[in-house]
This record gives structure tokens, C-alpha cells and sequence, in this order.
């Protein structure tokens, strides 16, 4: 049954008459001559009312493929302005080298050296960071041992669009341990690092093969956070250098290569987004938000009272 069907039959049982018009009109209709179309006044395109059919000629092969790759030009000029506009104002994707942060994030070798597929890691640039975030910052301090090797235009190009991180720069991934003008020590009595007198419960660090907890720091350090930097460890603490590495370099003292600028931040780590298998949402850890405020925002430069054996 259509979809008509039903309402003529309602309308017949509640007692309505279906009729057509009354014979007068048909017969009127019917006597009045109809004028014929003349061929090829149909405004169709491509039609005419004879039944022919047109004489222009369809669009040639040539044509056809310049049309596909006209619009295939613009499906990517798109899709690349969209990855732009996220890369510059949401998001970016990272990969993971080395295993400064393990086991929170794996890097593309093993600890024997073997390869393997490390972690992309995605970077929010929509909020601020806190202490104990992830970070990804770019590295302007040196820190990296080797510059980044020059790229290809492909890469190069990809980099620029924001497909890729841009290969012509530096950056690396530690946790955010202390803000501008924070009092960061380690270690107290029970081997903690203190923030502003608040010891920190670290259950991220590193667990070695026979289930033991990687030491916080095997290296004491007394010192507040000059403005508009941070202070940053990794993970993987026997095997990160990170900021209190950088404290010495050989047997000078080099408070100033020690931590990175603010501005220097790409945004907290906010997933794992590949491997699936390892897929994983970050928070700021519970224990960070028992930490103080600091008393200022920051000396000018490092205040360095205990420095690691250099």
C-alpha cells in the first residue's frame, strides 16, 4: 500500500465522496486546443522537447581530469588550513625519543638499546600548566646534545603546515616540578623533594626490574625558581638530564642553563594518542595540589644555596 492509500480510504469511510470535476470543466479543458512546444525551447539543460538529443559535444577526458584535480587542490588546500589552525591554537603531536620519562612515556628504544615504537603524545596549547604537569618545551638552552639534523623541503614543508612538529626546532618533555619563585629541595629526611616546605609523594618514577622505586634524586639541591622560569625533572631519574643536570656543566657552575623560559612551553601533555595499546589521559597528580603558593614571583636570577657535586 502507498503512502497516499490510507487517506483515500478515510476518506470514503467517514462519508466523503472522491469525484473529479463535474463534466462541464473536462469538456471546456478538453476543447481547448494545446499549443506545442517548440523543440529545444525546454530549459533543461542538454534536452530537447523532440526527443533528440543535444549537439554539444560532452566535456573531454582532458577537462575531466583537470576538474578532479581542481578539486582535489582544494579538498587539501582545506584540510591544511584546518591542520594549521589546530596545530597553531589547540593541539600538536609529539613523539617520544628517549626514556628520560619512563615509565610514564617510552621512548623509540628499549633500555637495551632495541627499537621500538615509542609513544606520540598530544599537546594541548588551549589552558595553562601547573606543577606536576607534563610538559613540552622548546630548547633553547642547549640541552638537546646535537642539533636537530637538517630536514628535507617535504619535511620542512609538513612541519610548517603543522602535520608534523617542525623539524628545524628542539623540544623535549619533562615534569613541570617548580613555578617561577617556588622553593624546590631535595632531599629531606625521608628522601622527598620538598616544594616550599611541602614534601612530594612521587608514585610516577621510574621502577627498576626488581619492583624498586626510582630515589627522587640521587643529587642534593637547595634553590628558588627565578621569574618567568621553570624547574623540570624527569620521570626516570637516574637517567634524565634535566634540570639539575644542567645546574653544572663539567666543573663550572651554570645556574642559567638550568631552566626553561615560560614562553618557551608548547602546553601540558594531555595523552597518549598512539600506541593504542598504551591510549592514556594525564591529570595533574593529587599530591601537587597540597604544595603552597610561593612567597614571590621569582628573583631575577637562580638562588642556588646547595648545588649538585659538579
Amino acid at each position: 500500500m502507498s503512502a497516499l492509500e490510507p487517506a483515500i480510504g478515510f476518506a470514503v469511510a467517514s462519508g466523503h465522496k472522491l469525484r473529479a470535476e463535474s463534466a462541464g470543466p473536462r469538456r471546456a479543458l478538453a476543447d481547448k486546443p494545446v499549443k506545442s512546444k517548440k523543440a529545444g525551447s525546454n530549459p533543461r539543460r542538454g534536452l530537447v522537447t523532440d526527443g533528440q538529443p543535444s549537439t554539444k559535444p560532452p566535456p573531454s577526458a582532458g577537462r575531466r581530469f583537470a576538474r578532479l584535480v581542481w578539486d582535489c587542490c582544494v579538498i587539501l588546500v582545506i584540510a591544511l588550513v584546518i591542520s594549521s589552525l589546530i596545530r597553531n591554537f589547540a593541539f600538536e603531536q609529539f613523539r617520544v625519543p628517549t626514556g628520560s620519562m619512563e615509565q610514564t612515556l617510552y621512548g623509540e628504544r628499549d633500555e637495551d638499546g632495541r627499537p621500538r615504537t615509542g609513544d606520540r603524545i598530544l599537546v594541548s596549547k588551549l589552558g595553562s600548566f601547573h606543577r606536576g604537569d607534563i610538559i613540552v618545551f622548546e630548547d633553547n638552552l642547549g640541552w638537546l646534545a646535537q642539533s636537530p639534523e637538517p630536514s628535507s623541503w617535504l619535511l620542512r614543508s609538513l612541519g610548517f603546515v603543522g602535520l608534523i612538529p617542525d623539524s628545524s626546532k628542539g623540544y623535549l618533555v619533562k615534569r613541570l616540578i617548580g613555578l617561577p619563585g617556588d622553593h624546590v629541595t631535595c632531599c629531606n629526611a625521608a628522601g622527598q623533594i620538598e616544594i616550599n616546605g611541602q614534601p612530594l609523594d612521587e608514585p610516577y618514577l621510574h621502577v627498576d626490574e626488581n619492583g624498586v622505586l626510582a630515589a627522587p634524586s640521587a643529587q642534593e639541591f637547595d634553590l628558588v625558581v627565578p621569574a618567568d622560569h621553570v624547574f623540570v625533572l624527569g620521570d626516570n631519574r637516574p637517567n634524565s638530564a634535566d634540570s639539575r643536570y644542567h645546574l653544572c656543566v663539567g666543573t663550572q657552575r651554570t645556574p642559567e642553563l638550568a631552566f626553561p623560559h615560560v614562553n618557551d612551553i608548547v602546553g601540558p601533555v594531555v595523552a597518549i594518542a598512539w600506541p593504542l595499546n598504551r591510549a592514556t589521559l594525564f591529570h595533574t597528580p593529587a599530591s601537587f595540589a597540597d604544595v603552597p603558593p610561593q612567597s614571590s614571583a621569582g628573583p631575577p636570577e637562580a638562588v642556588v644555596s646547595v648545588y649538585p657535586v659538579c
